[in-house]
């Protein structure tokens, strides 16, 4: 069911007042401490041949560092509301692949105790429920679902290649995705 995701046609928020609205509307807050420290960069509802609902995004970073590269040790929050049942192994399975497609044999060995770790953080979801990865420099990767911790990951060479899943220049799950979230996305 979650392999889905990667070949989902993703419907927009055509404006950043949409994006605030979607944000309020689905309870996309931030759940860590850091979150007074951070703006709403960019909010996305992707869909599945634009009909089914997948689930709802939003992005948040301190627009000070707005200049770096949000892959960069900067401290950043990324908000998911699912709309369907998905297993904890379809999001270990995925968080493998996507980190996969963006790093080489070499990279792959030295993540990967960081990388199993993380995912052993995975619970089953339902409708309604939401993941919040959290990267603050002090911590590392924080994973919360519903707002509560589940735990936390502190290895830099990780950090960039999970959030590169939905942040990353190229091997990501959705381009259109990536540019919402980080406020580049066009209007249809």
């Amino acid at each position: 069911m979650f392999c889905v995701l990667l070949i989902a046609y993703p419907s927009i928020a055509r404006s950043e007042q949409e994006g605030r609205i979607l944000v309020q509307q689905h309870r996309l807050a931030c759940p860590h401490p850091m979150a007074s420290t951070l703006a709403l960069r960019g909010a996305y509802h992707y869909k599945y041949m634009r009909v089914l609902s997948l689930f709802k995004a939003a992005l948040y970073d301190q627009v000070e560092n707005r200049e770096k590269s949000i892959l960069d040790a900067v401290p950043k929050c990324l908000v998911l509301r699912y709309e369907r049942n998905i297993s904890a192994s379809d999001f270990r399975d995925v968080t493998i692949k996507g980190v996969n497609a963006n790093l080489n044999g070499a990279q792959i060995a030295r993540i990967k105790p960081a990388l199993d770790a993380y995912n052993k953080l995975y619970v089953d979801i339902h409708p309604g429920d939401s993941y919040a990865l959290a990267y603050a420099p002090s911590t590392g990767v924080e994973l919360f679902f519903n707002g509560t911790l589940l735990g936390h990951v502190n290895d830099e060479s990780f950090i960039p290649a999970l959030f590169a899943i939905w942040l990353g220049p190229e091997k990501n799950m959705s381009n259109k995705l990536r540019d919402h979230l980080l406020g580049k996305g066009k209007r249809r």
